[in-house]
C-alpha cells in the first residue's frame, strides 16, 4: 500500500493554526485587526474590490444592494419633499443638500472603481455615509420646522439611516469598530440637533432610542460577521502560503501557480491605471494558458493541423492514420427512458433474487457475501445479467440472452480463488460504483453505452488476477511482467482477458454493437480498468483535483469529462469496502489482509524483500487499515465528491470512512505492535480487533 501526503485539514485544525502558529498575520480576538498593517490593508482591499482579489469577504453584490437602497432613499425623500412643499428656496436648500451628497457619492465610488482614486479609501468612504446621514437629519421634520419655519410634514429620517446602517455593512464601513462610532455619532448629532429645536421631546427621545439600540444590534452581527470574514482571510492566506509545503503533482503545481499569477495581475488591474491595458492581455493570456492546460487530455500532443499545412490531402490523410493516434469522436447512443425508470427485469433467471437485488445501486451496504450464498458463489454472473436487465441494455444493444449469460460464466470463472481478489470482490465493486453512480448527477447525464461499459469494467477489474501485486510479478519476473514490460502489469492483463473472454464462442456481449459504438466501449473498458493501477492513484487524484479548482462549474457534459470522473469512481468502488458499515469492512479487512500475508509468505520463500504489510510476523493491522484509508481512500472519496456534490455519499460513505479510520487508529494506540502467525490472531481487545479474530479463525476453519 503507498500512503500519500495528509488530507485536508478541517476548519478547527485550520483555527488552531491561526492561534498557535507565529508565522501567521496574528488576528485579535477583541478589536478584529491583523498584527501585519499589510495583512490588514489587504483585507480592507479585497472588501472594497471584491472582484479583484482570490479571496472573496464580501459578494460584489453587496455594493449594488447599497448603491440601489441609497438611489431609493434619495428619489423617496426627494419626492417627499416636493409634495410636501410649494416651490421655495428653503425647498430647493433641501433637496440640494441631500441629493448633493448622494451625487458626490456616486461620483466618488466610479472613482474608486476606475482606479483614479486610490488613497485613504476607508476614510473618506466613512465621512460620505456620514455626510449622507447628517443630511437626511438636517432634512428631517423638527429641523424643517426650526431652520424653515415650515410646518409641512415629512418623512422621518429614521427610516432612511436604518436602511443605510443594513447595507453599509462590508461596503462603505470596513470594520465594527467604525461602524459603531459612527453610527454612535449619527445618533447623538440626531439627538442634539433635534433636542435644539425643541420640538416634541418625547417622540425624538424614542427615535433615538430606536437609532441607538439598532445601532448596537447591527454593531453585534457585524462583528461576527467581521470575524467570519477574517478567520476565512487568514485560512485563506495560510492555505496559500502553506500550498508549497504539501505534495502536489506536476500538474497542480503548475496551475497552482498559474492561479497566484492571476490574482497578482488581477490586483494590479485594479490599482495601476498606467499599465491597466497590459495587464489586462497579459491575464486573459494567463487564462487561455490555464484553461489549455485543465482541457486538453494530453499536453504534449502535436497540432497536427499546422504540421500538416503544406502537405497535399493524401498525405495528410496518410499522416493522420499512422503517425496521430487519431481516435473518432465517441457516439451518441440513445437514451433509455426505461433506464431512467429503473424497472425491474423479469428475466436471466434471477426472479427469486429480486428482492435481494433490488438493493444494488440504492443500499451502500449491499451484503454481497450474502448474494454469494444464495447463487452457489456466482455472485459476479447473477449481479451482472441483473444490471444488463435492469438498464434495459439488452433491449439497446441487443444483447443475447445466452450471450450474456455465457460472458458473465467465462469472466466469473476467470477469476482465481484468492482470500480478497476474487468474483465476490468484482460483484461489490460493481455494487458500490452503481450505488456512486445513482447517487450524483453522474446518472443523469451518462448514455447507455457507457453504462455498458461500466458494468463490464467494474465486472472484469480484477480477473484473473494471482494475488499478488504488481511489484510481486516485476521483482520475481514473472511471466506477466515480462509480456506487459512491467507497466500496470495485472490491470494490462484485467482488461486484455476481459476482451479474450469476449473472443470465445458465443461469449462476444458487444457483437451487436456498431464498430463505433464497440470503440468507444472498449476504450471506456481498459481506461476504467486502468485506473484502478495504484502507481497512477496520485496523477489521477492530482489531476482532478486540478480541475475542480480551475473549473468550479464541474462539468462534466462530454464523455471526456464523464470519463475521467468513472476512473475515479471505479477506484473509489475498488477500495469501498474501507467506507462500508463495520462488520462488512472487518470482514474485508481480513481477506485483503490474509492474501497480503500469503505474498509476504512467498516473497520469504523466494528470498525477496517482504513488501511493506505483508510480514505476518511483524505487521501492525491496525496502523496498516488507518494509513491506507488515511492516506488513500478518504482522499478518493473526497475528491470525487467534491465534483459530484453528492450529499448521500458524504453521509453514507465518507462519515463511515472517518468512523472506521478512528476505530482503526483507536485500536492502534490500544496495542501499538502485535503479531499475527497462522494458527492464532492476537489481535488486543478492541470490538474491532475482536471481529478481525474471529473472522480469522472462521477463514482458516473453512479452508483446512
Amino acid at each position: 500500500m503507498k500512503t500519500s501526503p495528509e488530507p485536508g485539514r478541517d476548519s478547527q485544525t485550520d483555527r488552531n493554526l491561526i492561534e498557535t502558529d507565529p508565522k501567521t498575520d496574528t488576528l485579535h480576538k477583541f478589536s478584529l485587526q491583523f498584527k501585519d498593517q499589510n495583512a490588514e490593508n489587504s483585507y480592507i482591499m479585497s472588501l472594497i474590490y471584491p472582484k479583484c482579489q482570490n479571496f472573496q469577504a464580501t459578494k460584489v453584490e453587496n455594493h449594488y444592494y447599497f448603491l440601489t437602497t441609497l438611489l431609493a432613499i434619495l428619489i423617496i425623500y426627494s419626492l417627499g419633499y416636493i409634495f410636501s412643499y410649494e416651490l421655495s428656496s428653503s425647498l430647493t436648500f433641501q433637496l440640494l443638500i441631500l441629493n448633493i451628497s448622494g451625487l458626490c457619492f456616486y461620483i466618488l465610488y466610479f472613482l474608486i472603481r476606475k482606479q483614479l482614486l486610490s488613497t485613504l479609501l476607508p476614510e473618506i468612504l466613512q465621512f460620505f455615509y456620514f455626510s449622507i446621514s447628517t443630511a437626511l437629519i438636517l432634512n428631517g421634520k423638527f429641523l424643517q420646522i426650526w431652520i424653515f419655519n415650515s410646518s409641512s410634514s415629512a418623512f422621518s429620517c429614521i427610516f432612511g439611516i436604518l436602511l443605510m446602517q443594513t447595507t453599509s455593512k462590508f461596503v462603505l464601513l470596513f470594520t465594527f469598530r467604525a461602524f459603531f462610532i459612527t453610527n454612535l455619532l449619527i445618533s447623538f448629532v440626531y439627538l442634539a440637533l433635534n433636542i435644539a429645536s425643541e420640538q416634541d421631546l418625547l417622540l425624538t427621545l424614542l427615535e433615538f432610542f430606536v437609532l441607538f439600540i439598532s445601532t448596537v444590534i447591527e454593531t453585534m452581527k457585524f462583528y461576527f460577521s467581521e470575524l467570519e470574514y477574517r478567520e476565512r482571510y487568514e485560512i485563506s492566506s495560510i492555505n496559500i502560503q502553506g500550498k508549497n509545503k504539501e505534495a502536489m503533482t506536476e500538474i497542480e503545481s503548475i496551475t497552482f501557480y498559474i492561479q497566484q499569477a492571476l490574482g497578482i495581475v488581477n490586483m494590479l488591474m485594479f490599482t495601476s491605471v498606467r499599465y491597466k491595458a497590459n495587464m489586462k492581455e497579459l491575464f486573459e493570456v494567463l487564462n487561455k494558458v490555464l484553461k489549455g492546460i485543465m482541457t486538453k487530455t494530453n499536453l504534449y500532443e502535436v497540432d497536427m493541423e499546422g504540421i500538416t499545412a503544406g502537405m497535399d490531402a493524401e498525405d495528410k490523410i496518410f499522416m493522420k492514420e499512422y503517425v496521430k493516434d487519431n481516435k473518432k469522436p465517441p457516439p451518441e447512443s440513445l437514451k433509455s427512458e426505461l433506464r431512467k425508470t429503473i424497472e425491474l427485469p423479469k428475466r436471466y433467471q434471477v426472479e427469486d433474487l429480486l428482492g435481494v437485488l433490488r438493493q444494488v445501486g440504492n443500499n451502500w451496504n449491499f451484503d454481497i457475501f450474502f448474494l454469494a450464498e444464495c447463487t452457489a458463489n456466482k455472485p459476479t454472473t447473477t449481479i451482472g445479467k441483473y444490471a444488463i436487465g435492469k438498464y434495459r441494455l439488452d433491449e439497446i444493444f441487443k444483447i443475447n440472452e445466452s450471450i450474456c449469460q455465457k460472458f458473465f460464466e467465462k469472466l466469473e470463472s476467470s477469476y482465481k480463488l484468492n482470500p480478497y481478489h476474487n468474483s465476490t470482490h468484482a460483484a461489490d465493486v460493481l455494487s458500490s460504483f452503481l450505488f456512486i453512480l445513482h447517487q450524483s448527477i453522474l446518472f443523469e447525464v451518462a448514455t447507455d453505452y457507457e453504462i455498458l461499459a461500466c458494468i463490464i469494467a467494474n465486472l472484469g477489474h480484477d480477473v484473473g488476477h494471482p494475488g499478488f501485486t504488481n511489484r510481486f510479478l516485476v521483482n520475481s519476473r514473472d511471466s506477466l511482467a515480462l509480456t506487459y514490460n512491467d507497466l500496470s502489469v495485472l490491470e494490462m492483463m484485467h482488461s486484455s482477458l476481459s476482451f479474450q473472454i469476449m473472443q470465445e464462442p458465443g461469449a462476444n456481449i458487444l457483437e451487436g454493437l456498431p464498430n463505433d459504438v464497440f470503440i468507444a466501449v472498449r476504450l471506456q473498458i481498459i481506461e476504467m480498468i486502468l485506473a484502478t493501477d495504484m502507481s497512477k492513484h496520485f496523477d489521477l487524484i492530482g489531476k482532478l483535483k486540478a480541475k475542480i479548482v480551475s473549473s468550479p462549474n464541474r462539468p462534466i457534459d462530454t464523455p471526456e469529462h464523464r470519463l475521467e470522473i468513472m476512473r475515479i469512481a471505479i477506484k473509489a468502488a475498488d477500495v469501498g469496502h474501507a467506507a462500508k458499515s463495520r462488520d462488512l469492512h472487518i470482514k474485508w479487512s481480513h481477506l485483503v489482509i490474509e492474501e497480503f500475508f500469503l505474498q509476504g509468505d512467498l516473497e520469504k520463500a523466494k528470498g525477496l524483500t517482504v513488501s511493506m504489510y505483508c510480514d505476518r510476523e511483524k505487521t501492525d493491522i491496525p496502523k496498516s487499515q488507518s494509513g491506507f484509508i488515511k492516506n488513500i481512500v478518504l482522499p478518493i472519496y473526497e475528491s470525487l465528491n467534491n465534483y459530484i456534490a453528492s450529499t448521500v455519499i458524504d453521509s453514507d460513505c465518507i462519515e463511515e470512512l472517518k468512523r472506521n479510520q478512528s476505530e482503526w487508529e483507536h485500536a492502534h494506540t490500544r496495542k501499538r505492535l502485535f503479531t499475527t502467525k497462522p494458527g492464532s490472531l492476537d489481535m488486543g481487545d478492541t470490538p474491532m480487533l475482536k471481529t478481525l479474530k474471529s473472522l480469522g479463525s472462521d477463514f482458516r476453519n473453512s479452508t483446512e
